[in-house]
This record gives structure tokens, sequence and C-alpha cells, in this order.
């Protein structure tokens, strides 16, 4: 079974540490299999002058919050490279071609976490970066969770999965201790939608 963390986790010093990740070559503007970088000129409604903008062009995104029969949410840690740091958030990732959302939040729940979990509700969708990305993360709740097996992570992943409370991870949140705009978000969905009614 997965370990209990609370709020005095910290992602400087988790409970659960992953892998340590070597840092290689920085290759700039390499393309990848998920998104691509697109230039557009835009012409500024007043001073009429022309400027480039660039945008990353990628597939939808799906996450859930799942929760055990005992109140547990299902969360992760895993190294963000982005940032350089471990972070805790709730499963979730890309959703392939051909597949819907849900099912996407799904997959990505056992993949990741080797949990499942009732059908999946829907909390709400958000633009993940709007300045820069066309894409919208769609979160869902879970009830129910129950642990499956062992996870099956992609082969870049090391994820570590715990298991804490929504009050815990809330005053992680309100700590700064969770820091991840999307989550943070997502939660906030969850909490009005489910935990102002249980």
């Amino acid at each position: 079974m997965q370990k209990t963390i609370d709020a005095s986790w910290t992602k400087k010093s988790p409970k659960h540490k992953s892998s340590i990740w070597i840092k290689g070559q920085y290759v700039s503007h390499e393309k990848h299999p998920f998104f691509s970088l697109d230039r557009q000129a835009y012409t500024h409604p007043v001073s009429q002058k022309t400027y480039p903008f660039y945008r990353f062009a990628t597939r939808e995104w799906a996450g859930i919050f799942a929760m055990t029969k005992e109140k547990q949410l299902v969360v992760i840690e895993q190294y963000r490279f982005g940032i350089d740091e471990i972070t805790l958030e709730a499963p979730g990732g890309v959703v392939d071609p051909g597949e819907e959302p849900p099912n996407a939040a799904l997959r990505e729940l056992e993949e990741e976490s080797g949990y499942i979990c009732d059908a999946p509700v829907y909390l709400g969708s958000l633009a993940t970066n709007p300045a820069l990305f066309n894409n919208q993360i769609h979160f869902y709740y879970g009830a129910n969770a129950t642990f499956k097996g062992t996870p099956n992570p992609d082969a870049t992943e090391c994820i570590k999965t715990c298991l804490i409370s929504p009050e815990d991870f809330d005053a992680l949140i309100n700590k700064g201790e969770v820091n991840h705009a999307l989550i943070v978000g997502g939660f906030l969905l969850f909490k009005n939608l489910i935990l102002s009614k249980l």
C-alpha cells in the first residue's frame, strides 16, 4: 500500500524522494511529438504596428482528483524539469489522439499511481497558459479510488504515489508548497464542486 503524507510535506524535502535526475545538454527549439512552436504576426489595434507572437500548439490535457473511501486523495510526486523541483500533484497527462478526456484521466490515474476509481465526474476545464499555449486541461473527480497494482508510468517518468487528506493538500497550497498553477486551479474546482457537498 501507498504511504500517507500530510501537510508537513515540502517540495524541498518530500517524504518520498523521486530519483535524482542528472542534467544533460540543453537544446533550444527542439521539435517534440507533443507540441509545435507556431509563429504568427498580429497588428496592434491602436498603434497599427505588427509584431510576431509565438504559441505552443499542443493536445488537450486531463487530470483527476481521485479519492479513496477513507477520504484520501491519490496524488503523485514527480520531478518537473522546467522548475528543477519535485512537485506534488494530481495524476494527469496528455489526451491521446482519438481519446476522450475522461478516459485519458482514468488511464493516467492507473498508469501513474496504480489506482482505479468510479466513473469520472467532470469538474471543469482551464486554459493551461493563455499567453503561450492553445490548449485546455480538463479536470475530473473519481470516487472510491482503489489500488489495483503496480503503476506503469512513461519511460521518462519517475513517480511516487502518495495519499493525503484534502484538508492537508489544501494546507500545502496555502503554504506555497503545492505551487503547480494547474493543480491549484483544479483543486479549487474539486473543493467547490465536490468537497463542499460531502
